[in-house]
């Protein structure tokens, strides 16, 4: 079976296109212990043309890196409503949030 587009997932699977006889070139996982025989086999031949050594970390997406940096922001700005003896008010944590954009 004819597989392309091979890539490594975190857990240890292959993420790929195999070529279906009727419907082409669809999505597939691969997975060692796969009860698919295919699959098992797919896994091994991909491990040994893109091995994990070779394969790029995935990294977070810029939406991602956005809702990780707003939510370090908010914590920040409670933390400093907390400091300052100041009930957090949900309109102050916004401006809070955007002069820190800002700057």
């Amino acid at each position: 079976m004819r597989f392309r587009n091979a890539e490594r997932l975190p857990d240890g699977a292959i993420d790929c296109e195999i070529e279906h006889p009727v419907d082409g070139w669809v999505p597939f996982t691969a997975r060692a212990d796969d009860v698919e025989p295919n699959g098992v086999s797919i896994h091994a031949v991909a491990l040994v043309t893109n091995p994990p050594d070779k394969v790029m970390p995935v990294l977070p997406t810029a939406a991602q890196k956005r809702v990780a940096r707003v939510g370090k922001q908010l914590a920040e700005a409670l933390d400093l409503a907390d400091s300052l003896g100041l009930t957090a008010n949900p309109a102050q944590v916004r401006a809070r949030i955007e002069a820190k954009d800002r700057s």
